[in-house]
């Protein structure tokens, strides 16, 4: 079910609506939001927003796990709490809350130039088709319940739309490759097969190898794919 959700989603896009500005809006704001979590571990005004902002978009044992290891500067556990939709939608929250950066850096420089309401279209067809929770079956970056939540629902095709965001990293990989969008509905679907032909859940509730193996490829894997193509 998480492939065929996948590659619905894949097949509903419209991609020549997602443009390179698109491409590197998205990083920019997962990087804002990996800067605020790391300036968080040393700065106690980030971390306290930081906390706020998590619940309600991360579990509480991922929350656990992030604030735990920011107070310890372990940085592995950190990292593995966060998926990219967490990183997106953090940066959205730490926008709404701080209107000026208590930190300088040609990120958040880039993100405060960006023009307001720029990034609504493109970006919203990042995101997956839902049907089941959402009642459409277009490509809409919705910000959704915490992934746990889905374990509890019996119907198992509600988590498989639910992790179904491989469109995320392949937006996050062609911007660090300079790879430009008019060739991310090729790359798609070679991309799909390759991160996910390996998946192994445990039942339909288990939804962490998913995002591992989405974060198992790199740049340097989407540039050969698309060599041989």
């Amino acid at each position: 079910m998480v492939l065929a959700s996948q590659l619905g989603s894949l097949r509903a896009t419209g991609w020549r609506a997602i443009s390179d500005r698109d491409i590197l809006f998205f990083g920019l704001k997962v990087r804002l939001a990996r800067e605020w979590i790391e300036r968080a571990s040393a700065n106690q005004e980030l971390f306290a927003a930081l906390s706020d902002a998590t619940l309600g978009t991360l579990s509480l044992s991922r929350r656990a796990d992030l604030l735990n290891g920011l107070h310890g500067r372990d940085w592995k556990p950190v990292w593995q709490s966060v998926t990219l939709s967490d990183l997106y939608f953090l940066a959205g929250t730490y926008l709404d809350r701080f209107k000026s950066d208590p930190w300088d850096s040609p990120v958040t420089r880039a993100v405060r130039q960006w023009p307001a309401g720029a990034d609504a279209s493109g970006l919203d067809r990042m995101g997956s088709s839902h049907p089941q929770l959402n009642g459409c079956d277009h490509s809409h970056l919705l910000r959704l319940a915490p992934y746990e939540e889905y374990e509890r629902v019996m119907m198992p095709k509600m988590m498989a739309e639910r992790v179904s965001e491989l469109k995320l990293y392949l937006i996050d990989y062609a911007g660090q490759a300079g790879i430009p969008a008019a060739v991310l509905g090729v790359l798609a679907e070679p991309l799909a097969a390759e991160a996910l032909h390996k998946l192994q859940m445990a039942d339909t509730k288990d939804w962490r190898p998913v995002p591992l193996a989405l974060s198992s490829l790199d740049k340097e894997r989407l540039v050969e794919i698309l060599k041989n193509l």
